[in-house]
């Protein structure tokens, strides 16, 4: 085949390029997704409270009022 001649492919022609791509942005989606829903139950004060986190300075209410 001549050099210069090049030949397009369809997206078809490449889907396992495609598919590659489709699951590595899928994984960075899911680790993004995990770090932010861990870190949202780890703050949660129910959470805190189960693993005996003692907090050095107590929330008071009566300061915000």
């Amino acid at each position: 085949m001549d050099p210069t001649h090049h030949r397009f492919t369809t997206l078809w022609e490449e889907k396992r390029v495609v598919i590659i791509c489709f699951v590595l942005a899928f994984a960075q989606f899911q680790y993004g997704y995990d770090s932010a829903a861990i870190a949202g139950f780890q703050s949660m004060v129910g959470f805190l409270q189960v693993f005996g986190y003692q907090d050095v300075f107590p929330f008071e209410e009566s300061k915000l009022m």
